[in-house]
């Protein structure tokens, strides 16, 4: 972004930078500072594969890393997908679903990420160390009797 300055971050996702004009910026990658042109593409893997590459390229080579990344890839794949449709079906109800839904979003404090924490923070390094994933609230728990009239819509 034009006039961008961000403190060096980790992403637990992959992102990329694509400069369209200019030159003169820099970012950093692995502690070391990497100049970006117009045209440049630069590719920055997620913290995941940059904990692998530390891990393991000494050691085995990038056929040791892309074998420790893809034994945890497929399980937090799995995991973002059957998330997302979970949340997908959850903001498409209607009528009673809908009320209820409500109600449950309602009693939990606006800070609790008790069911994104585990897709957002670091992702396991070893499958047997991904952490469990939320535990769902049937949405039958809720009774949208309790929502006051005026907020009361289907």
């Amino acid at each position: 972004m034009p006039g961008e300055d961000a403190p060096e971050h980790r992403h637990t996702q992959h992102a990329f930078r694509f400069v369209v004009e200019g030159s003169g910026v820099w970012t950093v990658v692995g502690g070391d500072p990497v100049p970006m042109n117009r045209g440049d593409f630069l590719p920055q893997a997620g913290w995941v594969l940059g904990e692998h590459v530390a891990r393991h390229l000494a050691d085995g080579g990038w056929p040791a890393v892309l074998a420790a990344y893809q034994a945890v890839r497929p399980e937090h794949c799995r995991r973002v997908v059957t998330t997302s449709r979970a949340w997908g079906e959850l903001w498409h109800l209607d009528g009673l679903a809908r009320r209820q839904r409500n109600v449950l979003l309602r009693e939990r404090d606006t800070y609790d990420y008790a069911f994104v924490d585990w897709l957002y923070g670091p992702t396991a390094l070893d499958p047997a160390d991904e952490p469990p994933m939320f535990t769902p609230i049937p949405l039958s728990s809720a009774t949208p009797d309790t929502l006051p009239s005026a907020v009361r819509r289907t």
